[in-house]
């Protein structure tokens, strides 16, 4: 018996850092400012949405993250104080005291925002 792979074509939704996240527990919610309170679920995010990708991911990661909670969770994300402030992005890193810690991406994280941003160009 011979089996055929068929794969469907994936459509790629590539997010900036001021890009509204239109999904999931955070929709609504700008990614810089979801990134620097729960920087674990953007990396799920990459790692887990087929076509899920970031085009200033290498600029994102040079942001500091919070590191007064650094395993929280929220149930309800308008529960995370500071996140429904700021409109903007940089109104939010301008304002808002970040710490110096930044967030370590699993290492397969940045070939596949890659991969699927080198899919777009072509």
């Amino acid at each position: 018996m011979k089996f055929t792979m068929i794969l469907k074509p994936v459509k790629i939704t590539a997010y900036n850092k001021n890009s509204k996240l239109n999904f999931g527990k955070y929709k609504g919610y700008v990614l810089g400012m979801v990134y620097v309170f729960d920087p674990s679920y953007i990396e799920w995010c990459i790692k887990n949405i087929i076509g899920f990708c970031i085009t200033d991911l290498d600029e994102l990661v040079q942001i500091s993250v919070m590191d007064e909670f650094p395993s929280w969770k929220y149930p309800d994300p308008s529960m995370i104080p500071g996140l429904n402030i700021f409109d903007t992005f940089q109104e939010f890193i301008d304002n808002y005291k970040l710490g110096d810690e930044k967030f370590t991406f699993d290492r397969n994280v940045f070939s596949i925002n890659q991969s699927l941003l080198n899919r777009l160009k072509h």
